[in-house]
């Protein structure tokens, strides 16, 4: 094989790749986004952290978080709902999102910042609000 035949076979082999790659984020991306209690939501530790897009999901006993740019089906972050709670809430209309809301949470010692949608955060607040009843063996 000459030169130029083995470039386009590197670059041919290298689009397939990247296309593989693709349509595995986008297969993660909408199975995360199809279970019951998912929504987009961007998440940082630190007011001085940039920003990351992802998915969050409200499970019975734990709230979770999946980083939007990645190939991993666990979560990068995970709370149990026990600790957790909303410490402030603002919308971001001053910088031009009326339709998403700041909000400040704490789980035990650590802080973290969500951005959510209105109806987002309407649904994550009465996820909060109401904690299913404590396990206390048969009660007749």
């Amino acid at each position: 094989m000459t030169a130029d035949a083995w470039i386009l076979v590197i670059l041919g082999s290298a689009v397939i790749v990247v296309a593989g790659v693709g349509v595995l984020a986008l297969i993660r991306f909408r199975q995360l986004c199809s279970v019951v209690g998912s929504f987009v939501c961007g998440m940082r530790a630190r007011p001085e952290d940039r920003w990351h897009t992802g998915v969050a999901h409200y499970g019975v006993w734990e709230f979770s978080w999946w980083r939007g740019q990645s190939l991993s089906f666990r979560p990068a972050r995970q709370w149990s709902r026990r600790g957790l709670q909303v410490t402030g809430h603002v919308t971001l209309e001053a910088s031009g999102r009326p339709d998403l809301y700041l909000v400040r949470c704490r789980h035990e010692d650590e802080t973290f910042e969500l951005t959510l949608s209105e109806s987002a955060y309407a649904g994550f607040a009465s996820w909060l609000e109401s904690s299913p009843p404590e396990s206390r063996g048969n009660v007749v």
